[in-house]
């Protein structure tokens, strides 16, 4: 069975938590991915960069699947699915992104939800499962994530999970086809 850098296989890594689970997708995953993606599309896509058409269907998923597999087996990637824990059903996505090693030991993070769960503590656990995970897991000493200015659901999330605003960063990335600053979020180990 192989191992990535951390010493994590890719088939067994799973987070459990009380109302969800965090799993790295999986090709059977295919169809719950797309309803996610499709239900919340309109939601997501003016906080979120211009997808390729492909996005909502096949070959989306497993471009998206052979990422997750490629960054997990280099160390620097673990896009997690979120699943409700009573339905089974893809509920969102986090991701724990560009990872550094030592002397950096840090990482960002990323995340939604799909909108008919929003400000009910699903991401809000999500969150602090994928932290402590990663905390633990990677060896991290600190975790970043940035919102738009407008994302106060997203800011209460990471204030929620022990973030703190540190301030805010122009041109941060692409939103919805324009460049846009962002403020920033910091957690420490």
């Amino acid at each position: 069975m192989k191992r990535n850098p951390h010493g994590l296989t890719y088939e067994y890594l799973m987070i459990p938590g009380e109302r969800v689970y965090l799993r790295l997708p999986q090709a059977v995953d295919c169809a719950g991915w797309l309803r996610a993606r499709a239900r919340n599309y309109e939601f997501l896509q003016p906080r979120e960069p211009v997808w390729d058409l492909d996005h909502l269907n096949y070959v989306g998923f497993y471009r998206m699947l052979n990422e997750t597999m490629y960054g997990f087996n280099s160390g620097n990637y673990y896009g997690f699915m979120i699943f409700d824990r009573k339905t089974k059903n893809v509920i969102g996505h986090i991701e724990v992104a560009n990872v550094l090693g030592w002397p950096k030991k840090s990482a960002s993070i990323g995340y939604w939800l799909d909108q008919d769960l929003n400000n009910r503590g699903y991401m809000s656990e999500a969150v602090g499962l994928a932290c402590q995970w990663a905390f633990k897991n990677l060896d991290l000493i600190r975790i970043e994530a940035g919102t738009m200015f407008d994302n106060e659901a997203s800011q209460k999330v990471l204030l929620k999970n022990g973030f703190v605003q540190e301030g805010y960063t122009r041109n941060y990335g692409e939103i919805n086809g324009m460049i846009v600053d962002h403020f920033m979020f910091g957690l420490t180990q």
